[in-house]
């Protein structure tokens, strides 16, 4: 006798309780049909509806690479910023690529004032975090950004004059250099 599927409701909170111990596990489920597909849908829509940072954040990185809509991005990552270290250092190099010099110039320095130096290497595991989550998402890789991307360079935020000195695939982990390249690798990316 086959078992019948359970309820809906039931199989919600078996996805909340796997998701809230690891979002990673929620991938069986994804590829298991069109009923897990549309719950785990429904989920992710009251979780982006309630404010969920992660949800918010990953939902941008999809948006990113599968529409290319920026500016759509920023907005939705506008919520996380400045509060959430990782959504802001993603929402300045958005607008890096964007060209939106005053935008990302508030963003870095509201990085800066609130969470940690850019130089440092959380920033660090945070810029190398962003390129291989955005790279989950297949992105295109067209460097539509190329013609826009303006990194800030004002009293608080500088480009070094030894950024164009070293290979940037040997030497980039250079620490004060790692955002510059990180943010000009994002761009090519989309």
């Amino acid at each position: 006798m086959a078992m019948p599927d359970p309820p809906d409701d039931i199989l919600t909170k078996i996805l909340g309780i796997i998701g809230s111990e690891s979002w990673w596990r929620l991938g069986p489920f994804l590829r298991s049909g069109k009923r897990a597909y549309a719950l785990m849908s429904r989920i992710l829509s009251d979780c982006l509806n309630a404010g969920n940072v992660d949800a918010i954040y990953f939902e941008s990185l999809l948006l990113a690479t599968r529409h290319g809509e920026l500016a759509v991005v920023v907005a939705l990552l506008e919520t996380n910023v400045p509060t959430d270290d990782q959504s802001t250092v993603a929402y300045g190099i958005f607008n890096v690529c964007l060209g939106e010099e005053v935008k990302e110039s508030h963003a870095f320095q509201q990085f800066v004032h609130l969470h940690d130096k850019l130089e440092s290497e959380s920033v660090e595991q945070m810029c190398n975090g962003l390129e291989w989550q955005l790279s989950w998402f297949h992105p295109p890789h067209m460097d539509r950004y190329g013609s826009t991307f303006k990194y800030p360079n004002d009293e608080v935020i500088k480009i070094l004059d030894c950024v164009n000195d070293h290979d940037p695939n040997f030497e980039r982990f250079y620490k004060a250099c790692n955002a510059f390249w990180t943010t000009r690798d994002v761009c090519r990316m989309l």
